[in-house]
Parts: structure tokens; C-alpha cells; sequence
């Protein structure tokens, strides 16, 4: 598991003086991204201190690149929108800020997403985790844990569906990831199945029948219900969810700091 890099006012301020210095020598580098080719110019002081990736590939392959244009047409414009935000600002942008992020690079024929706040946070982490950015892998993943878990509205705060999210996380993530694992659980509790399970037009299941979900989400979501529903007792989905089961802590003390927050 990545560590995370904790910093103090005092180191914060140092090292952006040290970044000032040192992306006034190396300047930008011109990341092209997607099919359609977006271009991101990004300080590569910042790019490679926060990256493994950029960091080894700008020491290696890319070293004597003179238009340092890098192009990765594989990789989703929204998580790269996250990402450069973040860079800049060190935090996530929130939902007022992805919305008009999501709307600048918007093309006509997307698919429609049931959530695209949740969806680009699943995006920028699995973009994190890809491009060796462990601070930022977990600023995404405790982002997507705080927005669906709030303490002050249990058992959570931003009901589903986000079928979308969930489906990149399958794509995309191991099978037991924790945020694979919260997307499950939240959908479980928000899963309508009055009337002994009748499919009537306002019944939850005749909402999930009307999606395009892949059999494994299917599987997935109704295996984690009848799971629930056989072994915990009755009013389970009132039961509030706990963050820090979700919260990719590194030990037992850095929890119980959280817990206390």
C-alpha cells in the first residue's frame, strides 16, 4: 500500500518555494489527453513530484523530448480536470467545481451518467493509482467515502443510483477495493423491495431493470442484499455506515485519529 506524504504550514510553505524555484527552470509540460486530444500544460516540477510515473518517464523516455508533449489518448479528460485541479489548489474540487470542470470538456455524444460527481471521483482515483500518485489516490478515495458517508446524516448522505461509478470501479479496480466494496453496501440500503419483491412500476427492482447493468453489478448488488437480508436483522439499512471502514488507513493509529476528527 502507498504512504502519504503529511504536511506541516511550515514544510507546506518551503516546499512550494522549492516548486516556485524549480518550475521557473523547467517550466511546463503539455499533457494530450483522450481522443479528443485535450491539451493540459502542466508545471513539471508538480507533475513530477506528485507522479512516479511522469517522474521515472521524464528521466527516462522522455528526457531529451523537445516539445515535452505527452499523449496518453487512453486516459478520461474528467479525471485529468480532478487531478490538475488538485495539483494546483491540494484538494479535491467540489461539486459546483466539477460540474463546471465536467461542462468545459462535455461532448454531445456521452453517455448519459446517473452521477457524475461520484463517476469522476472514481475516475481521478483510478487515474491516481494508475499514474503512481499515491497523496492524490487518497485525497480521490477519502473524497468518494466523505461524500456518500456523512456522520451528521446517517446511514448516508448522497443516495444512489451511480451505476456508472460503480461500473468503472468494476472495470477498473480489484475485485475487494474498499470503495468497489461501499458501492455495494450504499446501493443495498437504498434498494426499494417492498411487496415481496413485486415488480411494480415504483418498486426499486423495476428501476434496476431498467438499466443497462453488466450480470456482474447484478450479481454483486444481489448476493451483498440476500446476504443482509439472511444474516442481520431487521432495519439493517438504517444502520449507519462507519467512513473508516472505507478509509484506506494506513495503521490502527492513523483510524483512531480520523475517528476522533
Amino acid at each position: 500500500m502507498s504512504g502519504r506524504l503529511l504536511y506541516s504550514p511550515d514544510l507546506w510553505e518551503k516546499f512550494e518555494l522549492t516548486v516556485r524555484s524549480i518550475a521557473a527552470k523547467e517550466g511546463f509540460v503539455v499533457l494530450e489527453i483522450g481522443p479528443q486530444k485535450q491539451h493540459y500544460h502542466v508545471h513539471r516540477a508538480l507533475l513530477t513530484h506528485h507522479s512516479e510515473y511522469f517522474r521515472n518517464a521524464f528521466n527516462g523516455s522522455w528526457k531529451e523530448s523537445d516539445d515535452k508533449l505527452v499523449t496518453l489518448s487512453d486516459v478520461d479528460t474528467v479525471a485529468v480536470d480532478i487531478f490538475v485541479h488538485w495539483l494546483y489548489n491540494q484538494e479535491m474540487p467540489n461539486e459546483d467545481q466539477c460540474d463546471s470542470l465536467h461542462g468545459q470538456n462535455m461532448t454531445s455524444d456521452e453517455c448519459v451518467d446517473d452521477d457524475t460527481l461520484i463517476t469522476g471521483y472514481t475516475k481521478a482515483l483510478v487515474f491516481g493509482d494508475r499514474f503512481l500518485a499515491p497523496i492524490f489516490r487518497q485525497a480521490a478515495h477519502d473524497c468518494i467515502v466523505d461524500t456518500l458517508i456523512n456522520v451528521e446524516d446517517p446511514p448516508c448522505s448522497r443516495p444512489p443510483p451511480f451505476f456508472t461509478a460503480t461500473q468503472y470501479a468494476i472495470d477498473n479496480l480489484p475485485s475487494d477495493h474498499s470503495i468497489l466494496d461501499l458501492f455495494i453496501n450504499v446501493h443495498c440500503r437504498h434498494w426499494d423491495v417492498s411487496r415481496y419483491g413485486r415488480v411494480d412500476e415504483k418498486s426499486g427492482i423495476a428501476n434496476m431493470l431498467k438499466q443497462n447493468l453488466s450480470p456482474v453489478m447484478l450479481i454483486r448488488i444481489v448476493a451483498r442484499y440476500s446476504s443482509m437480508a439472511i444474516n442481520l436483522e431487521c432495519g439493517w439499512w438504517n444502520e449507519e455506515l462507519e467512513r473508516c471502514d472505507y478509509h484506506d488507513h494506513l495503521n490502527d493509529k492513523e483510524r483512531e485519529g480520523c475517528e476522533r476528527k
